[in-house]
């Protein structure tokens, strides 16, 4: 299966700077735990912004074109998507936005983790797109905790719409997807 995770703020923002917005203890053990053992795959800013380092037990995937001395590059992701989806680990899709974004252009991502923070970072310089998650629906919320800064974080799980009538259901009750509902009163911060 092919997922793709990540944490963001209201509004899709995922980083500054080359790094992350959010660095919570509880959601790096989720990422730790759902990725451990599975192959991932990143973006060249996502490679250094790990430190130009593997992450551990885990199959370490960076797409570029430069060469990164033991470390597989790939310029084609969805070369890449197709050649790994034989093997039994799941394919873990872990950043950046470009990777995100043209993974989910792809149409081939299978479920979206998203650890959703209840704020809008407003100099972020890094987002992904919520109109690509269209397709999606929610599940269910995986995981709810209080952060550091003593907001309740929730994570969810977002997978594809199993039968196009459930996309015709909510343009018949012009709901118009947005990607984490009312829960988060999402059109106010538009």
């Amino acid at each position: 299966m092919v997922k793709m995770i990540l944490c963001c703020d209201m509004i899709g923002n995922i980083g500054k700077n080359n790094d992350l917005l959010f660095k919570m203890k509880e959601d790096m053990k989720f990422f730790k735990q759902m990725t451990t053992n599975n192959i991932v795959i990143m973006g060249y800013n996502t490679w250094l912004s790990l430190g130009e380092k593997p992450l551990p037990n885990r199959v370490n995937i960076v797409m570029t074109d430069k060469t990164i001395k033991n470390i597989q590059t790939e310029t084609d992701l969805l070369k890449v998507i197709n050649d790994y989806k034989k093997y039994p680990q799941d394919i873990y899709i872990i950043g950046g936005a470009y990777v995100y974004n043209q993974a989910l252009e792809l149409d081939l991502i299978d479920e979206v983790l998203i650890t959703l923070v209840p704020t809008i970072v407003k100099d972020a310089d890094v987002s992904v797109k919520y109109d690509l998650i269209d397709k999606f629906d929610k599940k269910e919320i995986i995981k709810t905790f209080i952060n550091e800064e003593g907001m309740e974080v929730k994570i969810f799980k977002y997978s594809k719409y199993k039968a196009n009538e459930n996309k015709i259901k909510n343009i018949e009750n012009n709901i118009g997807f947005p990607p984490f509902g009312d829960e988060f009163d999402f059109y106010r911060w538009n």
